[in-house]
């Protein structure tokens, strides 16, 4: 992995996110968010907000991705001024692989989010999937920590198309 394919990704994104409170809920479908993606340094920056006239509140969505060559893997870090859930770093254990990047949360955890989730979830996995240079899916893996034996589900899908 060179700099010059995470420096592909920046750039202006439209995202459209959909949240799945649980396992066999129907998803919320939320459109009207646009995400600017820079490099600083060999960390491209993403900063997500709600499109001017969008009619969603502002808000701030910040994570930094890095590749390390030794050893090869990804490092991933977000910070989401939405929501109670702390910084959540993630790695990956090697190489994006077909497009497909993953990687999973050091710090799992977020309590209580409203009325959204009821319950204590935990962030296990997050997935992105590049199928080009102008689309990309991010899928947040969730697993509720009340249940040892549940599966994870898509809890946040962020899907982006890259603007002009």
């Amino acid at each position: 992995m060179n700099e010059g394919m995470i420096a592909s990704r920046t750039g202006i994104w439209r995202v459209n996110a959909s949240v799945h409170e649980t396992v066999s809920s129907e998803p919320i479908v939320e459109t009207g968010f646009e995400a600017t993606r820079r490099m600083i340094g060999p960390y491209l920056e993403e900063r997500m907000g709600a499109t001017p006239g969008s009619g969603w509140p502002d808000f701030d969505r910040i994570a930094y991705l890095r590749h390390f060559t030794d050893p090869c893997r990804w490092q991933y870090v977000l910070l989401d001024g939405r929501f109670p859930v702390g910084i959540l770093p993630a790695w990956s254990e090697g190489e994006e692989v077909d497009g497909i990047l993953r990687l999973r949360y050091v710090e799992p955890g977020f309590a209580r989010l409203g009325a959204l989730i009821e319950r204590r979830i935990v962030g296990t996995q997050l997935v992105i999937t590049r199928d080009g240079t102008d689309h990309e899916i991010a899928e947040q893996y969730w697993k509720s920590a009340d249940d040892g034996e549940a599966q994870p589900w898509v809890g946040v899908r962020y899907e982006y198309w890259r603007e002009g």
